[in-house]
């Protein structure tokens, strides 16, 4: 399997700590990101990225959505299944050797797993044999103080049925995954995704958000981790995708 993380090159300080910090230099090719600053709309209209006008998505947001677009259609053309990071994850210690035992063991039909995602929104997931919808809530602020002992906890995660998750910032995902995500989320589109456990609407201005509806649909085969392998501080004052938090919207 291959690794990339994918990083502007006008931020290098961040790639030099993702890698310092996991420890993967050998391991993860970097993907130089499409900076959403320089790309024209025509370019992204010409490769299918974009269709419509929209309102909310910024250029750091267009940027990361371009870059994970060219990374699928990498996985789909060559047959291969890979692993994408962002360049602010935050991996367990032991993130390689799980991840790969997890996926050689398990006997969950996937195309699509989740190994981290964003503390400041829900979690929303499928119990075994599908026995109940669970909702989690988590708190920010004490992981972020916590990521030492994130990084060295022993950890026995297992997979879910994912339903709503927020964050991209490391997951696995197979050609065929590949396939119906690129299917299911481009060109992108600015429409509410309802969030159950907030009992709201969010309107989808990043890639994350115009999954969820793809990891609903009922041949899904996406999957979530937990507990976490990989997490993200996730500090929107430094973030190259969001302008700002995630937009609610009353649902009619």
């Amino acid at each position: 399997m291959k690794y990339f993380v994918i990083s502007l090159k006008r931020t290098p300080q961040r790639l030099e700590q993702f890698m310092t910090q996991n420890q993967c230099q050998e391991k993860v090719e970097v993907f130089e990101a499409i900076d959403g600053r320089e790309v024209t709309w025509a370019s992204l209209e010409k490769f299918g990225i974009v269709r419509d006008p929209l309102q909310y998505y910024s250029s750091g947001a267009l940027g990361s959505a371009a870059s994970q677009h060219v990374l699928w259609q990498r996985a789909n053309l060559l047959n291969e299944t890979i692993t994408i990071f962002e360049d602010d994850a935050i991996l367990h210690q032991d993130f390689f050797e799980k991840t790969e035992r997890i996926i050689r063991s398990t006997t969950a039909d996937w195309d699509f797993i989740q190994w981290g995602w964003n503390f400041n929104g829900p979690l929303e997931f499928q119990l075994p044999g599908n026995l109940s919808f669970c909702h989690s809530t988590f708190s920010q602020n004490s992981l972020r103080s916590k990521t030492d002992i994130f990084r060295q906890q022993d950890a026995n995660p297992d997979l879910y049925r994912l339903h709503t998750s927020f964050g991209f910032m490391a997951y696995t995902i197979s050609p065929a995954g590949a396939r119906r995500l690129l299917k299911g989320c481009f060109p992108l589109v600015e429409k509410p995704v309802h969030i159950p456990s907030a009992r709201r609407d969010i309107l989808a201005v990043a890639l994350d958000i115009a999954a969820i509806e793809c990891h609903r649909q009922k041949e899904s085969k996406s999957h979530v981790c937990f507990p976490p392998l990989a997490i993200s501080k996730n500090e929107l004052e430094n973030s190259t995708i969001y302008r700002s938090g995630p937009i609610f919207t009353d649902r009619s």
